[in-house]
């Protein structure tokens, strides 16, 4: 039997609760309940068109952020001596967790992916400030690069950060940028660190030899160099959250704005990766490459979601591309 999870629609500049149906998987755990209890109102903003990303005031309460701060601390890998921890919690956390479960369920309102057991469940990243180092980012990537069907990604922030770690989407910057990004996603890659690039899961390492080095090699050094530059733009600045750009349009739509987004306790990015009924390999929006800017002060505290389209969902849509192309 088919049972069907309805989901509010975010509208520009709405607001909404976290409010849902049953999942045939996972369901809500709220005290007997089948939906969420009513939490804040989320008020969002559409900050681009292509990429899809919208921004969400206060998307988490201060409990939750606590809550899940202290829990990083417990899971496996963590280790507090380190720069950068990165954690996840076990997949069962979904349903024995109540927090974590009202959390994705909070995720599912947003996205109108319910939780299924078919993608990584949450993970929390603590970046510490190193004013070492010399790199302003690390690398760039598109959230693509591992899993194919990974769709939407959902960047919550649980901290603010006194200077630095914005969360960077490049592209738009101009037509030069649009162009590299186009070029670097068609030729395959996705992610990209200065010393080799992930071509459709395919790490190619920098090397003398041409074989070692993805075809768009050239393309991902100028694009991260951009990001780079891009976070440098406004170092110094740690006055108001939310967007800005160096975009030198005067056009008002946010659709041709290159984006910078400082982190916010509590607030969220919801990104899409796919333009609207696309998914799968070798498909995706094109501008979607993102990364992080350099910490310089402060400690800076995400959590993430990484949205799968469900099996289910991948079976359809494959046997609706087999007929397309076989005809009627």
């Amino acid at each position: 039997m088919v049972v069907a999870v309805l989901f509010l629609i975010m509208l520009v500049g709405s607001t909404t609760n976290c409010t849902v149906a049953t999942s045939f998987e996972v369901v809500p755990q709220t005290g007997g309940t089948s939906s969420l209890q009513t939490r804040p109102h989320l008020e969002s903003q559409v900050f681009s068109f292509t990429p899809r990303v919208t921004y969400y005031e206060n998307f988490l309460t201060a409990e939750e952020i606590n809550y899940f701060k202290s829990a990083a601390t417990t899971l496996r890998g963590w280790d507090p001596d380190q720069d950068l921890a990165s954690v996840y919690f076990p997949s069962k956390a979904i349903k024995e967790d109540p927090m974590v479960n009202r959390v994705e369920w909070c995720i599912a309102s947003v996205t109108g992916i319910p939780p299924h057991l078919e993608q990584e469940p949450l993970c929390i990243h603590k970046i510490r400030a190193n004013p070492e180092s010399t790199l302003r980012v690390e690398e760039i990537h598109h959230d693509k690069a591992n899993k194919p069907y990974t769709t939407v990604t959902v960047l919550m922030y649980l901290e603010d950060v006194e200077r630095g770690g914005e969360t960077v989407f490049p592209c738009n910057i101009n037509s030069t940028t649009r162009k590299l990004c186009s070029d670097s996603f068609q030729g395959g890659a996705r992610w990209h660190n200065g010393r080799r690039t992930v071509v459709e899961g395919v790490t190619h390492w920098e090397g003398k030899r041409n074989r070692h080095k993805s075809i768009v090699e050239a393309e991902m050094i100028q694009l991260r160099q951009i990001a780079s530059d891009f976070c440098q733009s406004n170092a110094s600045d740690s006055g108001t959250y939310g967007l800005a750009t160096i975009d030198s349009s005067k056009t008002s739509a946010p659709v041709s704005k290159a984006l910078k987004v400082k982190p916010k306790a509590g607030s969220a990015i919801v990104f899409w990766h796919d333009h609207v009924g696309m998914n799968g390999p070798g498909v995706g929006d094109a501008l979607a490459w993102h990364t992080g800017c350099k910490v310089y002060e402060g400690t800076k505290w995400t959590m993430q979601k990484f949205s799968e389209t469900p099996v289910i969902s991948r079976r359809r849509q494959s046997l609706q591309r087999r007929e397309g192309r076989n005809g009627p």
